[in-house]
């Protein structure tokens, strides 16, 4: 049975829980106030609509805070969170169906280098991930990963108990490798971490995380024997 892709349970927790609230909106709504009655026609209480207001509202608030927000992990967290780490480019990407209806994306990356775990080099690496786009279906996931064929990567992986390699911290284990036209060098950027390349005030004005990241320091940072 394949899981649930991350974020997906918690929006339909939401929707359970925004339907129950509906219809118990619609109840107190509709419930009459005794002053009223008399008057054969049934208000909302003002004191019921202000309380379902604030609930619904709370539910959204919890819902954005939990779904919305990544923490950012440091380059040393992601190494030791993930059993692979291999740097290729992406080959070819696809959204199917599992078994219980679920949208899902099959990613085939060819492997040039691994920098962690045993994956053979020169082959390709399937990665899955939860969401995607099928004919008129779309299942969008909050932090998503997001692999764009042809592009260069560096992937940080873990095998779920399927087998399926599937990325670290969803968005965060997917670094961009991008050239700097000037230099020829190969840098990396992901969600929080790496910046284009820049000099003078426009590098020594930005957060120490959005300092440029060679391609090599990454590796570096990567195979660094454990102390």
């Amino acid at each position: 049975m394949r899981e649930r892709p991350p974020g997906l349970e918690s929006s339909m927790t939401l929707a359970n829980k925004s339907r129950t609230l509906n219809r118990t909106f619609l109840f107190m709504a509709r419930k009459p106030h005794p002053e009223r009655r008399s008057a054969g026609k049934i208000r909302p209480s003002p004191l019921a609509t202000l309380a379902a207001a604030l609930i619904l509202l709370s539910l959204l608030l919890v819902n954005r805070m939990t779904a919305g927000i990544l923490i950012p992990l440091a380059v040393d967290q992601l190494v030791e969170s993930s059993e692979i780490v291999v740097f290729g480019s992406v080959q070819s990407k696809v959204c199917l169906v599992d078994e219980l209806g679920r949208l899902y994306t099959k990613v085939e990356i060819q492997v040039a280098e691994t920098w962690k775990g045993a994956h053979p080099e020169g082959t390709p690496i399937t990665v899955v991930h939860g969401g995607g786009s099928l004919g008129n279906r779309r299942l969008v996931v909050s932090g998503q990963v997001n692999y764009q064929v042809g592009e260069r990567v560096v992937a940080f992986l873990r095998t779920n108990p399927r087998g399926e390699a599937v990325t670290i911290a969803m968005c965060q284990g997917r670094f961009e490798v991008f050239q700097d036209p000037a230099s020829i060098e190969l840098y990396v950027r992901n969600t929080f971490h790496g910046g284009s390349p820049a000099s003078g005030s426009n590098v020594t004005h930005r957060f120490p995380t959005q300092l440029p990241i060679t391609l090599k320091e990454l590796r570096r940072q990567v195979q660094v024997p454990k102390k």
